[in-house]
């Protein structure tokens, strides 16, 4: 009887076994891929909600004026906006400053967390975005109150207006809440080494003393809806790169200034902070003498009078109330994923039909 060879059973086996194998790792493969997929498809739509969040920011920081503009255009024919107006100049509203207007609406709205909560039948998906409105001329400006040509701080040597006296003072008190030493010396020092303004407000965590601020580079967001946080000093609310002269806007402090000068931040719901302002604003002036002027408006507001302030701090106050830039963090949550955006918006103003209208500009933006 002839003998076979049985190969033809074993190549089988060896065949079987390794088609097998493949299944199993495409199998595997696409298990892992999976989850990624849905992770990386919540990280885009993150991100699209952080970017809406920007231009709800540019919205807010516009202000009302543009809204009668755009009412106006709705009107339609002249008889429309004759009468459109007539109405409004019957509006206690309509006859304050521009300005007044203006901080009324931001004031409320300045430093605090606003939170709006995304569904996908309404909105397109589900999510929650929360934003924070800050001015950058509210904060101390490092390219303005500092001479890179001379490497002096501006006003240095002189009795009033002297900046180097004033942020040694202030970053004390930076330093006793965060409990870190030698801020000023060490600023002092890294500013004098550099051969041009700075570029970005992160440049100081160069400083070793500046190492602290790694872990609050913005302002802290609440973890829960509705439910406030312990205000804190952070980098890039104390200063900024921002803005063309080197006073503060005393009505826009940053949350980490008030903290600087010593005081208490304001913690009220925005309801009840709406109608403080409007208190706190019925006495405003556009061109404000602050050493009488402070008491008359901004005490009940900062809950201070003048002579608590660090000494010759009105000194550096701005005498014209003109904000121009604003930054905003924004925070969106989508599924497993948060996106975090921080963006600098300038407050622009044109002539339109005989009218100033205003718009906003993004002049950069980080991905956080």
């Amino acid at each position: 009887m002839e003998k076979k060879s049985g190969y033809i059973l074993v190549f089988t086996m060896i065949m079987m076994a390794a088609l097998s194998a493949i299944v199993v790792y495409i199998f595997n493969r696409g298990m892992t891929a999976i989850p990624l997929i849905a992770i990386a498809l919540e990280r885009e739509k993150a991100k699209m909600v952080a970017f809406s969040g920007v231009e709800i920011a540019r919205s807010l920081i516009v202000g009302p004026q543009n809204q009668q503009t755009k009412e106006t255009k709705k009107a339609g024919t002249q008889e429309a906006v004759a009468k459109k107006q007539d109405a409004q100049s019957n509006n206690q509203q309509e006859k304050q400053n521009p300005d007044q207007q203006f901080l009324q609406h931001i004031l409320p709205r300045l430093g605090r967390w606003s939170t709006y909560e995304l569904k996908a039948s309404v909105d397109g998906v589900d999510g929650q975005l929360q934003l924070c409105i800050t001015c950058e001329d509210g904060k101390i400006n490092l390219n303005t109150i500092y001479d890179f040509n001379k490497h002096a701080f501006m006003g240095q040597n002189v009795q009033v207006g002297n900046w180097k006296t004033m942020l040694e003072t202030l970053l004390k008190t930076v330093g006793a809440t965060t409990k870190t030493a030698d801020l000023f010396p060490s600023l002092e020092a890294f500013l004098k080494k550099q051969q041009g303004p700075l570029e970005d407000v992160t440049q100081l965590l160069l400083i070793p003393a500046f190492a602290p601020f790694a872990n609050i580079l913005y302002v802290p967001c609440p973890k829960e809806q509705n439910k406030d946080i312990v205000p804190a000093i952070a980098l890039t609310d104390l200063f900024t790169l921002y803005g063309n002269t080197a006073g503060l806007e005393p009505w826009l402090f940053s949350t980490s200034v008030q903290l600087a000068c010593g005081i208490k931040v304001n913690t009220t719901t925005f309801k009840q902070r709406t109608k403080d302002v409007m208190q706190w604003t019925k006495n405003f002036k556009p061109s404000p003498q602050w050493k009488t002027d402070w008491n008359i408006t901004l005490k009940n507001m900062y809950e201070k009078e003048l002579g608590a302030l660090p000494k010759g701090l009105d000194s550096f106050f701005v005498g014209t109330f003109k904000p121009t830039f604003f930054g905003v963090l924004v925070q969106a949550t989508v599924g497993r994923v948060t996106q975090k955006i921080y963006a600098i918006i300038e407050r622009t103003r044109r002539s339109h039909n005989n009218q100033i209208v205003y718009d906003s500009i993004v002049r950069k933006w980080y991905i956080v």
